[in-house]
């Protein structure tokens, strides 16, 4: 995989064994041509039970339903945030150079993080798909013909602080028992 292994990780002449850890593009470079596939088949996964989430958030948005988007937000995110959790943990496990085979680490995370992602995956569902319809809801105009600006500023600058919040929150799980 030439594209991302830039030999930043092996050893040459001239290079003491007791080098300290590379900072910046080189690190960067490093975990990615290391990890790569670990990275993309924890992601495929994550993708995979976000698809839920998403067609039904989908449904519910295009046929402007409120209780669908209620039920998808909740159970899918619920589905989805243990997988994040296990994309999450592979990603910190790279980070701290630990050894192992990526899907017996992943699978394990899950098996030990799935109970405690269940309410941050289904605020994150919640919140994401609510925010996904009120955005629909003001571009199609039922509800206001023309929306204010103010309302435009709070639905954006919302999304950025509650997402960030709770994505925070998933990351915490697998680093907290």
């Amino acid at each position: 995989m030439a594209l991302f292994n830039f030999h930043f990780d092996r050893p040459g002449p001239g290079v003491s064994p007791d080098a300290p850890r590379k900072k910046g593009p080189a690190r960067f470079f490093e975990m990615l041509g290391r990890d790569f596939v670990s990275f993309y088949l924890a992601g495929m996964l994550a993708l995979a039970s976000a698809m839920p989430f998403v067609l039904g958030v989908w449904f519910a948005v295009a046929t402007h339903s409120l209780v669908p988007l209620l039920l998808a937000g909740v159970l899918g995110g619920m589905i989805a945030a243990p997988q994040l959790c296990g994309l999450l943990d592979t990603i910190l496990r790279s980070l701290r150079d630990e050894p192992g085979y990526w899907w017996h680490t992943y699978r394990r995370a899950w098996k030990q993080n799935w109970r405690q992602s269940l309410v941050p995956g289904a605020l994150l569902g919640l919140f994401l798909g609510g925010w996904g319809w009120l955005l629909r809801t003001m571009l199609d105009g039922r509800f206001a013909a023309n929306p204010s600006a103010t309302l435009w500023v709070v639905a954006v600058v919302s999304i950025f602080i509650c997402t960030g919040f709770l994505a925070w929150l998933l990351v915490q799980v697998p680093l907290l028992d």
